[in-house]
């Protein structure tokens, strides 16, 4: 991948942007999962058996493809942010304000299998960004909203929760599951069939109950929604995922003891994060790009420069700072909410610890070559 950002072509050169010095920290990177409880005798790669498989997506940089039959290639999984989601540092999705969702493909192939099989298995790194989500705010869902649909893993508070319709039950009270800590990476694991609901956290049983029973026949046609939909009225889920897999069949728990063992190997080497937090007036603005200009890109950058008032966490010398901020997301100019000498607390991250980054289109009308580029993330 191209190490530049891919600019428009203002008064900034992107070859001058790409020779400046080698930056370092990161946002927000998952640190390491704790040891499983459990011990299987026999770990295999994440995410293990593909038996029963309907959707694959370990992060956005992935190919994220289902093994085939015989070893062949199988069918990609895609998933496409919505409203003013993105792609976190990890490649993983950042579903604060807005959701992902996938195919028509992805949905009818959930839909037919679970319906044949009346079983289901969900899986994820799930890392809630507080506490406080409103409830039940959709983590995951095969649902158009909370109330309603096939399925709905979504959290209340501290708590992970799951709505489930099937043939003797309509989707009534959601069945709380485990307690959910924020800013920590918990691998997660529901399964049901027909008669028993399991709940797995960091590969160990959290929850479980034979009270809900019946086959899963009675699904309708839905879609499959990772986060909540970016709508005032409607509550969205506020955190990251990763490492989703979502199956037409039940899950034991050593298979869920063995699924976090393997993905937790995946995550060993994540550091904890610098993070640089100032307060600064901005002083100079790009003005964000038509949408024509950018296209096909349905997302852009803009560079803005700041003078640095105070350094409240981090080290930091110059007394300008450069920033990349968001300006349009999933085709939509963003609100300005910024203006000429006003002064803002600014939470940083250096752009190139934050991959994602590098292949969106980044506007910039600077000058400052010599600074160290940063990029601006939602305060907590």
């Amino acid at each position: 991948m191209n190490s530049s950002p891919a600019f428009l072509r203002h008064r900034s050169d992107r070859r001058s942007w790409g020779t400046r010095r080698a930056l370092a920290g990161a946002l927000l990177a998952a640190s390491a999962l704790p040891a499983a409880p459990v011990q299987p005798a026999a770990a295999s790669p994440w995410p293990g058996d593909p038996n029963g498989l309907v959707f694959l997506w370990e992060d956005g940089s992935k190919t994220n493809q289902i093994p085939g039959a015989g070893g062949k290639a199988g069918r990609t999984c895609r998933a496409e942010p919505r409203g003013r989601a993105t792609f976190g540092p990890n490649w993983d999705m950042d579903l604060a304000g807005g959701a992902f969702v996938t195919d028509a493909a992805t949905d009818a192939a959930l839909l037919a299998a679970c319906r044949r099989t009346g079983q289901l298995t969900v899986e994820a790194l799930v890392t809630p960004s507080k506490a406080g989500n409103r409830g039940p705010a959709r983590v995951v869902s095969f649902a158009p909203d909370s109330g309603h649909g096939n399925f709905v893993l979504g959290q209340t508070g501290d708590r992970l929760v799951l709505r489930l319709k099937t043939s003797g039950s309509a989707a009534g009270p959601a069945v709380v599951l485990c307690r959910l800590v924020p800013d920590k990476p918990q691998h997660v694991l529901v399964t049901y069939r027909p008669g028993r609901l399991d709940c797995y956290r960091d590969g160990a049983p959290v929850a479980g109950t034979g009270a809900l029973k019946g086959s899963l026949a009675v699904w309708t046609p839905q879609r499959l929604v990772f986060g909540g939909e970016a709508r005032p009225d409607r509550a969205t889920w506020a955190g990251r995922l990763e490492g989703i897999a979502v199956s037409s069949r039940f899950t034991t728990a050593v298979e869920a003891g063995r699924r976090f063992t393997a993905y937790a190997a995946r995550l060993k080497g994540r550091k904890e994060p610098d993070m640089l937090v100032v307060q600064g007036v901005l002083a100079k603005k790009t003005a964000a790009p038509k949408l024509a200009a950018i296209a096909p890109y349905r997302r852009a950058l803009v560079l803005n420069e700041y003078t640095v008032e105070r350094v409240h966490r981090g080290v930091y010398a110059p007394k300008t700072i450069a920033v990349a901020e968001w300006a349009i997301l999933d085709g939509k100019p963003l609100a300005e909410t910024r203006r000429i000498g006003g002064s803002y607390r600014l939470h940083l991250v250096k752009f190139s610890d934050f991959p994602p980054l590098e292949s969106e289109r980044l506007v910039s009308e600077s000058d400052e070559f010599d600074l160290d580029l940063y990029h601006a993330v939602p305060n907590p």
